[in-house]
């Protein structure tokens, strides 16, 4: 498709005639014009009744619903400054999104108002029932004051919390339009008609905002809802509304390449699978595709990125730890740990990005900001990998990096040759404290039939170096997951 021009985000509801069907929700259908209309009424409320003024933050605090997407861009026609709060966030959680971007007004669903109970918030709540078919807020239908310029901070996204607290990335009309551009150049999205993404990922996250909702908006697509992803409902929905894209994680395919009916639904639409998030394992690729005939797209990215940096041209059959090309004037470079200058093509160090849709810095938080970033100005993303001449490749988190008596261990590596044994249905590698060697490999497994620990060994034996076989198995019904559905390494570890 050619390359669309817009200057902020609230302009991608232009894409489309105003009668198109916009979003699909268990309680409602709305049309392009439909939330055109009402995210202007809630704006004017929002600036006249609530007294948000320009830059104001507004918190989020709902699941996927139709609400959301009114609401957020609502935020933006206020010249506000949209803050999501995942909806699975603990009332701890909640309070310290809420304190630290200072939001003004909180649109706060029903079912949470006990995170209410011990002491309200300092700002206007907005009660929101997301089963209600009734709009948001009543207000005027007048012409918005747009932003006037792409540099303008519109959303603070909370990044998952792996080193430590929270920290609000602080994002741009420009970061998210970057991404949009690139995915839709990447995807050619819209050369096939009218394009529809099933959304289960949370709103409230980077993928599932962008890749996914944004993403069909900027096509003049049709975005159906999920409240929470369900591999058979998800089936169910590809079959009926014929949706042809959705952006997951590798949890999500594990899912679906399990669903005993994948063979039986019909999923002709599909054309996009995009994985992103995690390392995907090359046992779900090539099952995924033997059971379906989808190569699955993969990328890579992270929440200061918004979130994507590469993404692996489409048709492209797995490749080990390749995650494909820099999206449109994205540098992405490996560094020296010490000194943090390039390191040549091929030469192994941590990732640095330099782009468009590079955060401004975390809100707030001075400190953290010059932390990520080198003094030539590149993000320090945390992941570790090199560059060569077809593009990036992953080789995992810095600090999940096992050092077992001087070996570096990536424990995906681990994790992909258990994901081939067939009595394994999840796992995830980590690295234990050892008085001997510093730390050895310890392997979580959840098992889909019978097998004992000396099985699994004997499996890794032959398949990895000795220093890489795990030393010890610990068998689980559930590993711990992020609300994205990522396995959370740090949960293990503790």
């Amino acid at each position: 498709m050619s390359k669309r021009q817009f200057s902020n985000l609230t302009e991608l509801f232009q894409t489309a005639p105003k009668d198109r069907v916009c979003l699909i929700d268990d309680s409602r259908t709305l049309s392009y014009g439909e939330v055109e209309v009402e995210s202007s009424e809630v704006a004017n409320a929002l600036r006249e009744e609530y007294g948000v003024h320009n830059g104001d933050r507004v918190a989020l605090f709902l699941p996927n619903c139709w609400q959301f997407v009114v609401s957020f861009y609502a935020v933006l026609k206020a010249r506000g400054i949209v803050v999501p709060i995942d909806f699975r966030s603990s009332k701890r959680e909640f309070d310290f999104f809420l304190e630290n971007c200072g939001a003004s007004v909180l649109f706060l669903e029903t079912s949470k108002e006990s995170y209410l109970s011990e002491n309200a918030p300092n700002c206007k709540i907005v009660r929101v029932n997301a089963d209600s078919t009734k709009k948001v807020l009543a207000g005027k239908v007048e012409s918005v004051t747009l932003p006037d310029s792409q540099n303008e901070t519109m959303c603070i996204l909370y990044t998952g919390g792996t080193t430590g607290l929270s920290k609000g990335a602080e994002l741009t009309h420009k970061n998210f339009l970057s991404v949009l551009s690139g995915l839709a150049e990447v995807w050619n999205l819209g050369k096939k008609g009218q394009e529809v993404f099933a959304q289960f990922l949370p709103m409230t996250h980077s993928g599932g905002l962008n890749c996914n909702l944004n993403s069909a908006l900027y096509c003049g697509g049709k975005t159906i809802l999920m409240r929470k992803f369900n591999s058979k409902k998800l089936l169910q929905l590809i079959e009926r509304h014929e949706i042809t894209a959705f952006a997951g994680v590798p949890t999500v395919f594990n899912a679906l390449v399990k669903e005993p009916d994948l063979e039986q639904t019909d999923i002709s639409s599909l054309r996009i699978c995009f994985s992103s998030g995690a390392p995907l394992s090359k046992e779900i690729a090539e099952t995924f595709y033997k059971r379906t005939g989808i190569v699955i797209d993969i990328g890579w990215g992270l929440t200061e990125a918004s979130p994507q940096l590469s993404v692996v041209p489409m048709e492209t059959r797995y490749r080990p730890n390749y995650v494909g090309i820099p999206l449109s004037e994205t540098e992405i470079v490996a560094v020296e740990e010490l000194t943090q200058r390039p390191l040549p093509n091929g030469s192994v160090g941590e990732l640095a990005a330099k782009g468009p849709q590079i955060m401004k810095g975390y809100w707030n938080n001075n400190g953290e900001t010059l932390k990520v970033f080198t003094k030539d100005g590149f993000l320090l993303t945390g992941d570790v990998g090199y560059v060569a001449k077809d593009g990036v490749y992953l080789l995992g988190r810095k600090k999940d990096q096992i050092n077992s008596g001087g070996y570096k261990i990536w424990p995906h590596e681990v994790e992909n040759v258990l994901m081939e044994n067939a009595h394994v249905q999840e796992v995830a590698v980590v690295g234990t404290p050892d008085p001997l060697y510093g730390e050895t490999v310890k392997a979580f497994i959840v098992l889909k039939s019978p097998t004992s620990e000396e099985e699994l060994r004997a499996f890794c034996k032959v398949r990895l170096s000795s220093f890489k076989v795990p030393k010890s198995f610990e068998f689980m019904d559930t590993l711990p997951k992020s609300s994205v559905g990522k396995i959370l390494h740090r949960a293990l570890r503790q």
